[in-house]
């Protein structure tokens, strides 16, 4: 018998560098969707959710983002159907913080979304019933699915990667490309900061509406094991450099 074996795949996430070079290639090459994007890194909210997200859910007073429902897409019978669901799970319904520089950047969205309807007129694509006043939206004023986000980070990592390749030519280096990164690598990326800030992982558990405990917590051992290593590689080369002080 072949025993049994749990395989699990490393969790793609932004390092701080890759985080602010990412953020850099977004406010230069998809400028409009900068706040959204920033938002995600910032809040750790799921695309769907994202999507779901309605100008009456952002509370400016409490300085809170309710969340309550997410955008889902399907095709069916052959037909793209967007509605608006319930949140993954019961936990998946709550209260965000604003936290960084969020409500600036909601702000923004807003300035910019208003002005894009005037310059636009009828040619913006307001939806009607569930779909109104959304939050985030294409730059014609659909919907914001998981499709549309996606197309967002891969233009602004594809740019940064050109960028990359044209830097390392000039300096006579090799390219440090940076990897393909999903809607869901921006999620990881803000549990992972949350984490190398010191937060308690049952808040953090709190404010990414995980369902389970045991689902933070495996994020956060992978997290720490990673910033161990690390920290431990310090060591040994302080150490060693200090033996060579020693020795001359």
């Amino acid at each position: 018998m072949v025993p049994w074996k749990r395989t699990t795949s490393k969790r793609r996430f932004l390092t701080v560098k890759e985080q602010n070079d990412f953020l850099e290639s977004v406010r230069t090459n998809q400028s409009y969707f900068y706040p959204m994007i920033k938002i995600m890194l910032q809040t750790g909210l799921r695309v769907s959710e994202v999507g779901g997200l309605r100008w009456g859910d952002i509370d400016f007073k409490n300085k809170v983002i309710h969340v309550q429902r997410a955008l889902t897409c399907n095709y069916e019978y052959g037909e793209k159907v967007m509605r608006m669901s319930p949140t993954k799970t019961q936990n998946s319904v709550r209260d965000i913080p604003f936290m960084g520089d969020v409500e600036e950047q909601l702000l923004v969205q807003k300035k910019q979304q208003d002005q894009t309807k005037e310059n636009l007129g009828d040619r913006y694509r307001s939806g009607e019933g569930e779909f109104t006043d959304l939050v985030f939206t294409t730059s014609m004023g659909s919907p914001m699915i998981r499709h549309n986000a996606q197309k967002v980070i891969n233009k602004s990592v594809k740019a940064y990667n050109l960028e990359e390749g044209s830097r390392a030519v000039k300096e006579n280096k090799s390219p440090e490309y940076m990897e393909p990164v999903s809607p869901h690598a921006l999620r990881r990326t803000f549990c992972t900061r949350c984490f190398e800030a010191g937060i308690n992982p049952k808040v953090v558990q709190s404010v990414m509406g995980h369902a389970t405990y045991s689902t933070t917590i495996d994020i956060y051992t992978e997290v720490m094991g990673e910033m161990k290593e690390s920290e431990l590689a310090k060591f040994t080369l302080d150490v060693n450099a200090k033996e060579l002080v020693n020795q001359n």
